[in-house]
């Protein structure tokens, strides 16, 4: 397989500092390995970490509600 463009656009991304050196890193790191097996880890992550986001932000919204209907009380 010819991954020559890929690679280059990942490598350029991984070098360029306006890119988090959290990012930069996983790109470094991913870059070595197997695109496939890196595409599906990353999926997982996403999936995990899209969870976790969706629980902060409805725990968050419910705190507001909260805080809303016991401003109406008053």
């Amino acid at each position: 397989m010819n991954y020559d463009y890929d690679e280059e656009v990942t490598r350029a991304a991984a070098d360029d500092q306006s890119t988090s050196k959290f990012t930069r890193d996983i790109i470094r790191a991913a870059i070595k390995r197997d695109p496939v097996d890196v595409a599906n880890e990353l999926q997982v992550l996403a999936d995990m970490f899209s969870d976790r986001a969706d629980r902060l932000l409805e725990e968050r919204l419910r705190g507001s509600v909260s805080r809303l209907q016991g401003d109406d009380d008053k």
